[in-house]
């Protein structure tokens, strides 16, 4: 295997003619790396028996390691070595390195300053131990991209350690500066709950890890907790001038759907101890330089099981709890709520899980069994839990808005108002043309509820784009922008969510939607096109 640094890469690719870009580009040059319906190779070696050792006594020391990426047999990149690895895994999820299947941390950069991989600084490999399935995670970020929230995407990797057959993890994009600029145009802070029970209590903002931003100035938490925690007046008008709180409560929503009950809208404890609290937990807290805050999710591997939370049951968490109380938050909460019952439109996710799991059966039974801790019939009956877990939530969701009045009224919420694309030939749409053509077809966009969409059928692999803008106030500005990268030729959706406010105009009438959608390949010319979207006079 070829080792070098990093100082050599830059002059290496430019002597094979390979673009120096390729190490430097960023998260969206790496998509390929989060395509969950596909499995890569992660090779890491070069640890010592003393180096494994040293792992086992304290796993959050990086100890220096090898890397190589392959797909398909080829390898993706340069190998890397001096690159740092570690063990990762809290109370539940932890496992010895030598003996159990550890769940991993790279660090590309921990010990050559400037070494990168594609543009990336870390991963995250998360072992799957508590997931029988090994889909649940998949499955709940899925969700939270179908509603546009920010949430690290998710792929495969089977892993070798030191040449042996180490076994299949899940890539979990990590949360930095890298990955951030993807959903939020400016970082102030990222805040991260890395214990259990750390919550936006008074004197709390010090019990939080400060991943990005200057750790010693805490006024953003400071200013967000004393919002929280106001007890003067309407919650959500003190807690608007410190958040996103639509898109807050849409993280809720979707955390109280998967039945995240170990997330911040998770199960309250049954006998909670002040002094020792374990809600609640798994989440990261995004400030913008305004101070303005959304959340993250982190932590979603127990999901999708049949003694799911209530949609109203009390939580962990003391934001989601003063929602349910304040008519204004609890009305944003049902939005989110709906939009889930609407996106169940378009996504199958009983069906995919079932799918996942047939693409990742040939690698789990290369791992040991004895490391993964369950056999091929547990992970089969796992995968029936989760296919079932999904058509019964998705009722009970129903039953749930329906008794909430969201659904049942005259207008339907998930009514789509669809707008063709131009054609010589009238309004109709042509069907898309076989993606053997090379070419691509931009199907017609809609709204539907909050969101924008558009459809594709593309040739190959590649990124199709969506910018929405609109004119408000005598301004154009951007409503909304979604992405979405697939691996290989096929039909795509991409899709973005209005702000509450664009949508309200839209919806009245008001404002046209100016959306220019496009397909960005890997190979070959991007193709773009532009459609204006207006809500048509009702008969």
């Amino acid at each position: 295997m070829l080792r070098i640094h990093a100082a050599g890469i830059a002059l290496l690719l430019s002597a094979v003619g390979w673009p120096a870009a390729a190490l430097g580009a960023g998260p969206e040059e790496i998509a390929w790396m989060y395509e969950p319906d596909a499995v890569v190779e992660m090779h890491l070696g070069g640890l010592s028996e003393e180096e494994l050792d040293a792992l086992e006594a304290v796993p959050d020391e990086y100890q220096k390691g090898t890397f190589e990426l392959k797909v398909n047999g080829v390898t993706k990149g340069v190998p890397l070595v001096d690159v740092g690895i570690r063990r990762k895994g809290g109370f539940g999820s932890s496992r010895p390195i030598k003996t159990g299947k550890s769940g991993l941390k790279v660090r590309f950069d921990e010990f050559v300053k400037g070494q990168l991989f594609f543009g990336i600084k870390r991963l995250t490999l998360n072992n799957m131990v508590q997931d029988e399935s090994m889909v649940h995670e998949t499955l709940t970020y899925e969700l939270f991209h179908a509603l546009d929230l920010p949430a690290s995407r998710t792929g495969y990797a089977f892993v070798t350690l030191n040449g042996v057959k180490y076994g299949l993890f899940l890539n979990l994009e990590t949360l930095d500066e890298v990955s951030l600029p993807q959903w939020f145009p400016t970082t102030g802070h990222l805040y991260e709950a890395d214990e259990a029970g750390v919550d936006v209590r008074p004197g709390a903002a010090k019990d939080f890890e400060v991943d990005e931003g200057d750790d010693e100035d805490l006024s953003d938490l400071e200013a967000l907790i004393a919002a929280a925690n106001d007890k003067e007046g309407d919650w959500s008008d003190g807690m608007d001038a410190v958040s996103d709180l639509g898109r807050m409560t849409a993280q809720w929503a979707v955390e109280r759907y998967v039945a995240h009950w170990d997330g911040y809208a998770g199960a309250l404890e049954q006998t909670p101890d002040p002094e020792d609290p374990i809600r609640p937990n798994n989440y990261y807290l995004h400030s913008d330089e305004a101070g303005i805050f959304q959340m993250m999710p982190w932590g979603t591997d127990q999901t999708w099981e049949f003694d799911a939370l209530g949609f109203e049951d009390p939580a962990g968490g003391l934001m989601f709890n003063e929602c349910l109380a304040d008519a204004t938050c609890k009305e944003l909460y049902l939005q989110g709520l709906t939009d889930i019952h609407c996106a169940n439109q378009d996504l199958d996710q009983g069906a995919h899980a079932v799918q996942l799991a047939a693409m990742l059966d040939p690698y789990q039974d290369e791992e040991d069994e004895a490391r993964r801790g369950y056999s091929a019939e547990e992970i089969a009956d796992e995968v029936g839990n989760v296919e079932g877990f999904a058509v019964l939530r998705a009722q009970q969701l129903a039953d749930y808005l329906t008794s909430q009045g969201a659904l049942g009224a005259a207008e339907d919420p998930c009514d789509e108002i669809v707008v063709p694309p131009p054609t010589q030939n009238g309004p109709t749409v042509p069907p898309p043309p076989p993606v053997a053509t090379g070419k691509v077809w931009i199907g017609p966009s809609r709204v539907k509820g909050n969101f924008v969409s558009t459809r594709l059928n593309v040739p190959g692999a590649g990124k199709a784009t969506q910018r929405v803008t609109t004119r408000l106030d005598g301004r154009r500005v951007r409503a909304c922008a979604g992405e979405k990268y697939r691996a290989r030729a096929g039909r795509l959706t991409v899709r973005c969510r209005l702000p509450a406010r664009v949508r309200k105009a839209f919806e009245a009438g008001q404002v046209k939607l100016t959306v220019r959608a496009g397909f960005v390949p890997d190979a070959g010319t991007p193709e773009f096109d532009i459609r204006r979207l207006h809500i048509p006079k009702r008969r």
